[in-house]
């Protein structure tokens, strides 16, 4: 064989191969891409939600998203609520092992941000994933900012109201407008308290709440902002000095010694119909619906000099990963858009406030006649102020304020604890 003809039947040779080679690639491409279509990204979440409304629900809507965004897997995980889902949430970014995202009380977040436990949402990223500010009512967008930067974003919103029972009103011939101002309130309560048997004990109260120091410190806190006052001082270094912080809580004082406020015991016994006014939370609406009760609700009622209402929030923030993985920050940021947009069902059934303009404006939402009580004040509600130890500052309340309504310290004894405790928080959070 020739020089010539050795040459050209390797190029053949090659051309062969080459070829073989792009039809294999293409086969391979083939067997591949039904794999790439159904490629799937799995995120983790975090949540404090134990059981009942608010736990079926919320795993409702994490099944709902997955079904809409089947390239995205959501594994959900409970941790007990209150200090233990924050304590293993921070040993968990220290440890480098946090979720993708999590559930977080407002507040919360200053204490988390300080500490360089969450990830700030950036403009650009922001933008990017169609998150924007109005789109949020303001004071949960503001709650979920911190020093002008966004570190969450709301879920919900949950403020305090009052809780109202259509029958007992109706027997007692009282109209069912519902008291606008604390005077209306507790006048219209002391027509309704019955002792029926003659025994002393009242059957059934007129205005009650439950022995729980946070209802206290829910209510008191309120009555604070509707004078106008803050309960930190200017520096925001200890209580608030004013005496009028301690003449709020007398209002709540006198109302139980005067029999108007029922404490515990008949006064907290909503479900079982025994109390015609009670103040609580949305987070009872669910269970409230489940047991059938006739209720309504108002917005709480204003004892001093314009409206303000206690809130807290339900935020989704993104813990800090030393080496973040692109896809599920990615995947992450999808779901608490599509969370935060479509938690009608969240509202309908947990009971909870949307943040989201776009859901509140619906029809279906508009028709939740408690939801929208609650809703209504949202243009004043309140959160605790944005400080480092917010939650331990909340649980100094609840205690003391509780000792005082149960006669174990005097007013002024009992603000003196809170003071000192205040310094010591907040000074060490300097």
């Amino acid at each position: 064989m020739s020089v010539t003809n050795m040459a050209t039947q390797l190029v053949l040779c090659r051309h062969h191969a080459a070829k073989r080679l792009r039809v294999l690639a293409v086969l391979l491409a083939a067997l591949l891409i039904p794999n790439l279509a159904f490629a799937e990204t799995t995120i983790t979440v975090w949540h404090f939600f134990g059981g009942g409304v608010e736990l079926e629900t919320f795993l409702t809507l994490a099944d709902r998203f997955m079904k809409e965004h089947p390239d995205i897997q959501v594994e959900t995980v409970a941790v007990p609520w209150g200090d233990p889902y924050y304590e293993k949430l921070s040993v968990a970014v220290v440890a480098n092992s946090a979720p993708d995202v999590a559930l977080m009380h407002a507040t919360k977040i200053a204490e988390f941000i300080e500490g360089e436990f969450l990830r700030e949402l950036t403009p650009d990223e922001l933008n990017a994933a169609g998150i924007y500010a109005e789109d949020y009512f303001p004071v949960p967008w503001q709650a979920s900012t911190y020093d002008g930067k966004v570190y969450a974003i709301p879920f919900d919103i949950h403020p305090i109201g009052l809780y109202i029972n259509r029958q007992l009103l109706e027997e007692a011939g009282v109209a069912p407008t519902p008291p606008a101002t604390g005077e209306e309130l507790l006048e219209t309560a002391r027509f309704l308290n019955r002792d029926q048997d003659g025994d002393g004990m009242l059957d059934v109260a007129g205005f009650g709440i439950r022995d729980d120091g946070y209802t206290f410190y829910r209510m008191w806190y309120s009555i604070v902002h509707q004078f106008g006052l803050e309960i930190l001082d200017e520096a925001r270094t200890g209580l608030n000095p004013d005496p009028r912080l301690v003449e709020a809580f007398d209002t709540l004082v006198d109302a139980k010694n005067l029999g108007a406020l029922t404490v515990g015991g008949v006064g907290a016994d909503f479900i079982g119909g025994n109390v015609a006014f009670f103040v609580e939370g949305t987070w009872v609406i669910g269970d409230y619906n489940r047991y059938g009760l006739n209720y309504t609700a108002a917005p709480f009622p204003v004892f001093g000099e314009r409206p303000a209402t206690w809130t807290d929030s339900h935020l989704f923030v993104l813990p800090y990963q030393a080496h973040p993985d692109e896809e599920r920050l990615e995947a992450s940021k999808t779901f608490v858009k599509w969370m935060s947009h479509n938690n009608g069902i969240w509202s309908a059934a947990a009971g909870h406030v949307s943040p989201s303009r776009q859901v509140l404006q619906t029809a279906e939402f508009q028709a939740l006649e408690p939801q929208m009580a609650f809703a209504r004040q949202l243009d004043y509600v309140v959160f605790f102020p944005q400080v480092r130890g917010a939650w331990t500052l909340q649980g100094s309340l609840a205690a003391n304020l509780h000792r005082i309504m149960s006669g174990d310290v005097t007013n002024l004894q009992g603000f003196e604890n809170i003071k000192t405790e205040f310094a010591n928080v907040l000074t060490q959070a300097q």
